[in-house]
């Protein structure tokens, strides 16, 4: 009796949760959209490149991020890390609020992958002054102007992909030192 009564308990729970997840279309949504608003000729969809902006709607609210077109390159500076000396990727990036909320990037959004197609090591402790990541919640329409910190372990391709499940957004571009 008790595990009928459960059992009943989660379909009904699953029932609400997937009503929630409907807009007033009754279309389900999908928190990791984005929109193009630059560049017609990234292909396939959800695929940017450096100069593109689009608009994600992350863990943390809606936003507008626009990449600069130039890359440049630092280095870890930590004697007590394991990759003290490393070279790093050094994106800009505009960041606006464009949602109804106070909101921001997630650092838990964000996912690199290096040249050799494998995740790399997060940088973005060593340049909390300026790291994206670690930027402040802005007010709706506000604006903020920084930079994305990604290991570099090779030229080749580079790929960021935004959010955590789904169709996530990705920045996609060559790297030559």
């Amino acid at each position: 009796m008790k595990k009928s009564l459960l059992a009943l308990l989660a379909l009904a729970f699953c029932f609400v949760l997937v009503a929630c997840d409907e807009d007033e279309t009754g279309t389900s949504s999908n928190a990791g959209t984005t929109e193009k608003a630059s560049s017609e000729d990234a292909t396939p969809e959800g695929v940017y490149g450096l100069g593109d902006t689009f608009q994600f709607d992350g863990s943390s609210g809606l936003v507008e991020l626009t990449f600069g077109t130039t890359i440049t390159f630092t280095t870890v500076d930590n004697s007590f890390s394991d990759i003290d000396g490393e070279y790093v990727i050094v994106i800009p990036v505009t960041m606006t609020n464009v949602g109804e909320e106070t909101g921001g990037l997630n650092m838990f959004d964000i996912t690199a992958f290096g040249s050799s197609g494998t995740s790399l090591e997060s940088v973005d402790a060593f340049f909390m002054d300026d790291d994206i990541r670690w930027g402040n919640d802005l007010r709706p329409g506000a604006t903020l102007d920084s930079y994305l910190h990604i290991l570099y372990d090779g030229d080749g391709e580079y790929v960021i992909e935004f959010g955590l499940f789904g169709d996530t957004p990705e920045l996609v571009f060559d790297v030559q030192r």
